[in-house]
């Protein structure tokens, strides 16, 4: 390997920065002078033929391969040598270090840019660009993404201070990704809000997936609301956390915060409701509330748990409308249940059929259809019979017997 200053690395190829770069020459086969001629019978062979035309073979020219800075070289530059390396350029440079704490926040940005490189090279000049942005005789030229990286670099080390590691940082400001100003907001909130979290129990593993959501603020205005009064009822900071993690955010814990002490009445505990928050969101919580003898009437809480677990298709608002229609069902179950026990219906056969999504309409039928059936000469185990194929199966089989008749 052949050292050669003339030729610099540090980006494109034709660029020049002062980096030094390798040259590699390779040379023929160092052996070939010393091979012996090859004989044949009749003596020495004689030496290949030139293609005709052709000139005499050339003398190889050096393959010269220029190689980067290797990952050791890159870490021992300094910093002006690095943020030059990186084409960061002085004026942000300099703009970062008056707002965000001198030297120390150029440290602060080499860390997160050999943190950002390490899991994506592809995209760090998005953090590259963002600094430049930062133009102390041009501030109409920054964008929300330059605030932020501004707001990173001010808040970094408190933040980092109470656990967050720098791709946590990172994944709140959303990798730069958008130009979206509520991510420099929620760093600000957070740190903010960070002596309060802390001392209430909340640890950053339970806010780093909130602080990336883009109603964080609002959440921590809900936290700061209703804290007090679920931590009494027994729910623990991390559940309450848990709960807001649904997508609907603020609403989901002031459901919770609403609700928890009827539900825990009938049997509910503070991790069922958590993870409910959590998964289906306000609406199953107000649902649960609303119709409780939902729950009573399903076996309980374990009830309602099995009626999840058999029901959920991974789309919570599908469950919570099938818990709607069972809550409707066992509600007309409820109210026709003197005229079904008069009318001689059995009560397990009754409930099977009020599992059934359409129990609505099988229900209006047993109305509609129940006397022309008994005069036609079917009794009622015959007709709940018939209600195994729906509303249909009844009235077709009320139009046959009145055809017989």
């Amino acid at each position: 390997m052949v050292s050669t200053p003339g030729i610099n690395s540090g980006g494109p190829p034709g660029s020049d920065n002062g980096d030094d770069r390798t040259v590699e020459i390779r040379r023929g086969d160092p052996s070939a002078a010393t091979q012996r001629p090859q004989f044949a019978p009749g003596g020495a062979a004689p030496p290949a033929r030139q293609p005709q035309g052709s000139a005499p073979d050339a003398p190889r020219r050096p393959n010269v391969r220029i190689g980067r800075p290797t990952a050791a070289a890159v870490a021992a530059m300094s910093d002006p040598e690095y943020f030059a390396h990186r084409r960061y350029e002085p004026a942000g440079l300099d703009h970062l270090a008056a707002v965000a704490g001198g030297p120390s926040a150029r440290q602060r940005l080499r860390s997160l840019d050999a943190t950002w490189t390490h899991y994506d090279h592809s995209s760090v000049d998005r953090l590259q660009r963002a600094v430049n942005q930062l133009c102390e005789a041009q501030p109409a030229n920054e964008d929300a993404r330059a605030r932020t990286v501004t707001a990173l670099l001010q808040l970094y080390e408190p933040l980092t201070q109470w656990g967050f590691s720098e791709v946590d940082l990172l994944d709140i400001v959303g990798w730069l990704a958008r130009n979206d100003p509520s991510r420099g907001a929620a760093l600000r909130m957070l740190h903010a809000n960070r002596e309060w979290l802390d001392q209430r129990g909340y640890q950053p593993s339970d806010v780093q997936f909130l602080a990336e959501r883009p109603d964080f603020i609002d959440i921590v205005v809900a936290l700061r609301l209703h804290h007090d009064e679920l931590r009494a009822a027994g729910f623990m900071s991390c559940q309450i956390a848990e709960a807001a993690r649904n997508q609907a955010g603020a609403d989901s814990i002031a459901a919770l915060a609403e609700h928890h002490a009827q539900l825990q009445q009938i049997g509910y505990t503070p991790s069922q409701l958590s993870r409910y928050a959590d998964i289906y969101g306000p609406d199953l919580i107000e649902l649960l509330a609303g119709r409780w003898q939902l729950t009573m009437e399903s076996g309980g809480p374990l009830g309602i748990a099995e009626f999840i677990s058999n029901m959920d298709d991974g789309q919570p608002g599908h469950l919570v409308e099938r818990l709607r229609e069972r809550a409707e069902a066992l509600r007309l179950l409820r109210d026709n249940s003197e005229w079904l026990a008069q009318k001689g219906y059995e009560p397990e056969q009754m409930c099977t059929l009020a599992e059934r999504s359409d129990f609505v309409q099988i229900m209006q039928a047993l109305r509609e259809y129940d006397e022309p059936l008994r005069q036609a000469g079917l009794d009622s185990m015959h007709i709940a019979r018939a209600a195994d194929g729906g509303a249909a199966a009844i009235a077709a089989l009320a139009g046959s017997s009145e055809a017989e008749a």
